[in-house]
């Protein structure tokens, strides 16, 4: 075989690798789409049975946990939205100065 063959065959050999490569990203990149939109739509399952369980249309044991853990952290939030209110609002001295 001549040195171009093995050259010519060396390089159709990296074509195709870079072509499946390719191909791998791409489907890489679809997979990861994909996971990207189930938890999107965890996300707005989760809201919807939150929102159903505080309603009382559904009620399961598996539920309570993280209804009352989400509650809890509801209300921190609430809390240092306070703190931040309260930071932002001018004081007496404030005015006078």
């Amino acid at each position: 075989m001549s040195f171009w063959d093995q050259m010519k065959r060396g390089v159709n050999r990296a074509a195709q690798e870079a072509e499946r490569q390719a191909a791998i990203a791409r489907l890489s990149m679809e997979i990861n789409q994909n996971k990207g939109q189930i938890k999107d739509k965890l996300e707005e399952l989760g809201k919807a049975a939150l929102d159903l369980y505080r309603e009382g249309i559904i009620d399961h044991a598996s539920l309570e946990a993280p209804v009352v853990e989400i509650g809890k952290l509801e209300d921190k939030i609430g809390e240092i939205e306070g703190q931040i209110a309260a930071l932002k609002t001018p004081t007496p001295q404030d005015a006078a100065n």
